[in-house]
């Protein structure tokens, strides 16, 4: 990482940050914190157990990693996240006083220590300085002190005094004082703070190109993985099984049943935009789903059966469980823009297929969602019967898929899609 560590440009370097690169260093570094809580892509996520500014570094256009796992837990993200830790471990002035008396390990460990470097963004103080006096050597305790008293000015590093928006300071002090609560269930989830830090980022900038800026709204909601948000096109899915899998690509030739070179596939322009996603040849598919040509209506909807591993066609109900539809190739560009959302509430790309002998039909390979798509489950009366906590959850998982395209990094327009019922399809869990 060629910029160093987050700590250097805080307390050593000789040009200090700006507020606009503070902010989006605490987001990047919460985004990371979230990618690990969560187990994006996997069955297992991570408690660091060692937030800190010197464990968040910068890459050179300033974006934040964390870094040093030695400390790291890792555990299925289905089950409970509390681990009794008979040695507790961590950096004194970023441990978490409730993990430190009761030895249970959980996120909200590593929400502490976030809450401890947004102040830290903040002031430009080290979490720990003996050099201040005994009620200012702990920057927890003279940072909440400060919030408590309505003192925030003098909590501001004098290196942005004056450049920070009002409402954004307070708000964001707001979120790092919630990060520091004693009673972990009303600590903010990591992907909690970064929405609301996202959204300050935006008022902040706002302000600085506007007299006036206008009021934001953002999702605050914890957030699950209980659904996967799909376009309208997958509507018809139906089934009782899914799996995930990694995304791998393998070119190459089309053979015909026999095994016989059909001729290589041409490259395409798009071609570029689907690098790390998985090339099937037609007649792969055609074996996985039994019945690919027998239906020639764009948006059709297939079920197939692939291995989870080398992704070449298996036996009904053997393997992974995938969708594929087969769609105009004159809106390629604009489908294989979708393989960039990478969320667990987002439908999961896994690959495509195209070739010009089929007349520049091109089919895109799903992950199959067996609960089918909302609106069957509503029109057949079974969301009726589901209890009050389960339909909260998918209320949720909407959220925080919507939350992800609303927040995202990538640069696609998602706002030419309508949400609606059909949209909303349901996997396993």
């Amino acid at each position: 990482m060629p910029r160093g560590t987050l700590y250097h440009h805080l307390h050593k370097a000789e040009t200090p940050l700006n507020w606009v690169q503070r902010l989006k260093i605490a987001i990047g570094a919460g985004r990371g914190l979230d990618y690990l809580h969560t187990g994006v892509g996997t069955q297992h996520g991570v408690i660091h157990r060692d937030v800190k500014s010197s464990n968040i570094l910068l890459n050179e256009n300033w974006d934040a990693m964390i870094s040093d796992f030695g400390l790291s837990k890792i555990g299925p993200t289905n089950q409970s996240s509390s681990y009794v830790d008979a040695s507790v471990k961590g950096t004194f002035g970023y441990l978490d006083p409730e993990y430190f008396y009761t030895r249970k390990l959980t996120r909200k460990t590593d929400v502490y220590a976030f809450g401890v470097v947004l102040f830290e963004l903040l002031s430009g103080r080290l979490a720990v300085d003996e050099r201040n006096s005994e009620d200012q050597c702990s920057l927890v305790r003279w940072a909440q002190k400060c919030v408590k008293e309505r003192k925030l000015d003098q909590m501001v590093d004098p290196n942005i005094k004056g450049t920070i928006f009002p409402k954004c300071l307070k708000r964001f002090a707001q979120i790092a004082y919630r990060c520091l609560l004693s009673v972990l269930k009303e600590r903010p989830t990591i992907a909690e703070a970064v929405v609301s830090l996202q959204a300050l980022l935006e008022l902040q900038q706002r302000h600085e190109n506007s007299a006036e800026p206008s009021g934001i709204t953002g999702f605050t909601w914890k957030i699950h993985k209980y659904l996967v948000l799909a376009t309208k096109q997958n509507s018809d899915q139906s089934g009782t099984s899914s799996s995930k899998s990694h995304i791998n690509m393998n070119r190459g030739s089309s053979t015909n049943k026999d095994g016989n070179n059909q001729g290589k596939m041409h490259r395409q322009p798009w071609e570029s935009l689907v690098t790390d996603l998985k090339c099937f040849t037609y007649y792969d598919l055609m074996r996985a789903t039994e019945n690919l040509g027998d239906d020639k209506r764009y948006l059709k909807v297939y079920k197939g059966w692939i291995d989870k591993t080398t992704y070449s066609p298996t036996e009904d109900n053997t393997g992974l469980a995938i969708a594929v539809k087969r769609i105009d190739f004159y809106t390629t560009a604009r489908w294989l823009h979708l393989k960039e959302f990478k969320h667990p509430n987002l439908e999961k790309l896994i690959g495509y297929c195209f070739e010009d002998q089929l007349r520049k039909q091109l089919f895109l390979v799903y992950e199959f969602m067996p609960n089918g798509n909302f609106n069957n489950l509503l029109n057949s009366g079974v969301v009726s019967r589901l209890p009050l906590v389960i339909k909260v959850k998918i209320a949720v998982g909407i959220a925080r898929g919507l939350v992800f395209l609303h927040k995202t990094q990538y640069q696609f327009n998602v706002f030419e899609y309508r949400l609606d019922r059909h949209m909303i399809l349901l996997d396993q869990t």
